[in-house]
């Protein structure tokens, strides 16, 4: 795992009044942690982005979807963008 990525999320999530409190998941594209509200008993996904460029896609994929209404695919519920932030490369998802 790369250490920026969870330092990325942790600053984020310090900014946000989250906590971070697992990780889901990682690949080629970054990692994916749940966060809990520290002030709500709700529980969120933070990926942190490798790359700019892939961060940036699937930001505007998840935008699209929104636009669009598109709330599941086949059966399957779509994650919703609750916030983001392009300096550190973190999409926060509705899980």
């Amino acid at each position: 795992m790369n250490e920026s990525l969870t330092v990325n999320a942790q600053s984020y999530a310090a900014r946000r009044e989250l906590e971070i409190a697992e990780r889901l998941g990682s690949g080629k594209d970054g990692t994916v942690f749940v966060a809990e509200r520290k002030m709500a008993s709700a529980r969120v996904a933070v990926k942190a982005h490798r790359f700019e460029e892939l961060y940036f896609r699937e930001k505007l994929a998840y935008e699209r979807l929104r636009k669009l209404g598109i709330s599941s695919v086949r059966g399957f519920n779509v994650p919703e963008i609750v916030d983001f932030d392009d300096d550190l490369r973190i999409l926060e998802m509705t899980i």
